[in-house]
């Protein structure tokens, strides 16, 4: 049998250690709950919602292809007329000068 004093100090260090221990298993069960009630079914809506998307996304994509080719086919045309005419006079002439420019300080 141990002595008063001992035996409060060891009934006192085993209820902090039984203490620290049932903190640990209660944050563990807190986790494990978070993940599974309400993280989870976030996640699941999450992902039906992305599903549910694919179709409009597709559609877009494929709209946007269209337009993205008729644009190109286009750009193509005006790039070709550009090479097969003179430059249009845009009134703007850009003349090198054989003196090089001053500034004034």
């Amino acid at each position: 049998m141990l002595a008063e004093p001992r035996r409060t100090a060891t009934l006192l260090a085993t209820a902090r250690r039984l203490e620290a221990a049932a903190m640990d298993d209660a944050l563990d069960l807190l986790d494990s709950l978070m993940a599974t009630r309400l993280i989870g079914p976030a996640r699941r809506v999450t992902d039906r919602a992305r599903l549910e998307a694919m179709p409009r996304l597709e559609k877009a994509s494929s709209t946007l292809m269209v337009v993205a080719r008729k644009m190109l086919d286009l750009l193509d045309g005006v790039a070709g007329l550009a090479e097969h005419s003179p430059p249009a006079d845009t009134g703007v002439h850009h003349e090198r000068s054989a003196r090089p420019a001053t500034v004034a300080i």
